[in-house]
Order: C-alpha cells, then structure tokens, then sequence
C-alpha cells in the first residue's frame, strides 16, 4: 500500500518509516496539540493490481489501540467485475449509499441485485483480516428490439427493419449484421435517441 495522503484535523505532519519487517510499513501522525476526544482519520493510497490476479485489501492495525474495528469500502469502475475470493474476520453490510446505487443501477438495465453494485461495504471486527478479489474486465452486452415490416406486391418483395440497439458497459463504434446474399439493401438510416441529427447511407448490391 503506497499512501499517498493523510487528513485529520489538527494533523501537523506524517511520515512513513519501515516496519519491523518487510511486509509492513509504520505511519506516524503527528498533531499540533494534544489530541483528547475522538479524531477521525482518513488514508488515501494505491495498491498494484493485475487483472485477473488475486489481490488482498491492505489491513491497517493501530498501535497501543484497545480496541479496534474498521469499514472497508471497496469502489470498482463499471466496466469491472470483483469478484471475492475470501473474506476472514470481516462481513458484508449494508451502507447508506448502497440502495440509491443499486436503484440507479436498475434503472440503467443492470438490475437491483446488490451483487451488481460498484460499491462494496464490509465491518472487520479484528485487525488481521482477510479480504481477498479478482478484477476483471466486463464483456460488452447488447440488447437489441427489431421490428419487421413486409410489403408484398406483385413485382417485389420489400422488406423495412426497424432495429434499436443498446449498448452497456463498453461504447459501441461498429455493429454487423447478417443478411441473406439474396437481398439488396437499398438504404440505412441511423438515429441517435439522444440528437435530432440522423444519417443515412446507400448501399447496393446486384
């Protein structure tokens, strides 16, 4: 865990010094007075993760401390799946901000199950915990709605496809579609829901 900042009030300085051995580090806070009352603490730091690759949360143990139980929140981009390999000393709970996710979520398509949040809060009740994930990288899912129209007539067969497609996760740049190699495709039309513009192309075939 590299700490990249520290935040407390009347926190005068911190520095990092090596541990009593090489899997850990000692952070000392030094503040401009006395401290007498409760004082909250909050770290900032990075951890090296290799999609993937199993990766443990840092576990943090204060010194002289008679008791001690910590909140871990875990956030992850949407286009990542975490995956929990192990929990020990710790368990899931429920935060104040993990409903509205997990409505935005489902108002989004991704459902309201609190598996599929991008937020996970969990309480460890002793120091040395084990909190262990795997990161990997979401597919790309499309959800598509074609509507089909037929105009018979005695000359021709017309055919007009209304498709509506919807892309979650990732951003769509290129959509192919297969077509019998009988057809002659007269024109594509393209809309965005979202703009009044649409564009449309020619495309024919003998």
């Amino acid at each position: 865990l590299e700490i990249v900042s520290v935040e407390s009030t009347g926190l005068e300085r911190w520095e990092m010094a090596d541990g009593p051995d090489a899997q850990t580090r000692l952070l000392k806070l030094t503040y401009r007075q006395t401290v007498e009352e409760s004082r909250s603490v909050q770290f900032r730091g990075l951890v090296a993760a290799s999609l993937g690759q199993p990766w443990s949360v840092p576990t943090l143990t204060l010194k002289q401390a008679t008791s001690q139980i910590a909140r871990i929140t875990v956030e992850h981009a949407t286009g990542l799946r975490l995956q929990l390999v192990e929990q020990t000393g710790v368990r899931r709970i429920e935060d104040d901000t993990t409903a509205p996710r997990a409505a935005a979520n489902a108002a989004k398509g991704g459902g309201g199950d609190g598996a599929r949040s991008d937020r996970w809060t969990f309480s460890a009740w002793k120091p040395d915990f084990a909190l262990l994930f795997i990161t990997q990288p979401k597919a790309r899912e499309l959800q598509t709605t074609i509507s089909t129209l037929l105009d018979i007539n005695s000359r021709m067969l017309g055919v007009m496809s209304l498709i509506t497609v919807q892309s979650r996760v990732a951003p769509l740049f290129e959509l192919e579609l297969t077509l019998p190699a009988e057809w002659t495709i007269t024109d594509v039309k393209s809309t965005d829901p979202q703009s009044a513009e649409s564009k449309t192309s020619t495309v024919k075939k003998s």
